[in-house]
């Protein structure tokens, strides 16, 4: 078991023009795993840090090591535990199933949220990443404690 989580986490994962695995980050702070939702798909992710849980959703072309610094995030932002995920259809995430809507997308972050055990929390996406956000914080108003969408796009029609 521990071999196939190694061989999970060793998944490319794309940043810009390069592939980069996250064993490759060589940064002992960053906790790499996946959920698997109930209908089987992946949700991959990396989290970081203690404190109050914040979602962060990267934007169209990216991937969750948008989120990955060099320093480390207890020094950046003490008190939070970042959690960066790959959207459906992005790095280490299998890819949506067909009709898949933001309201889809919310009952997926919920699903990992229970996972990671995080009944409340902070969610923020950027770029296209931000109405994802939003979405999340309109479907889950009981567990949602903040919404932020950074520089973001409408949403898309799906």
């Amino acid at each position: 078991q521990q071999q196939q989580q190694q061989q999970q986490n060793a998944l490319l994962h794309s940043r810009g023009t390069c592939a980069v695995r996250c064993e490759e980050l060589a940064l002992p702070q960053v906790r790499c795993g996946s959920c698997r939702l109930r209908d089987g798909r992946i949700l991959a992710y990396h989290e970081e840090g203690c404190g109050v849980p914040v979602f962060m959703l990267h934007g169209m072309g990216s991937s969750r090591l948008a989120w990955v610094s060099k320093s480390p995030i207890t020094e950046i932002y003490p008190g939070v535990r970042l959690i960066a995920i790959d959207r459906p259809g992005y790095g280490g995430s299998s890819p949506p199933p067909f009709a898949y809507s933001y309201s889809a997308f919310a009952r997926d972050l919920a699903e990992l949220a229970d996972h990671l055990q995080v009944p409340r929390f902070c969610v923020a996406g950027h770029s296209s990443g931000g109405p994802y956000a939003l979405a999340v914080a309109a479907e889950l108003p009981l567990r949602v404690v903040a919404a932020a969408a950074i520089s973001s796009d409408p949403p898309y029609a799906h």
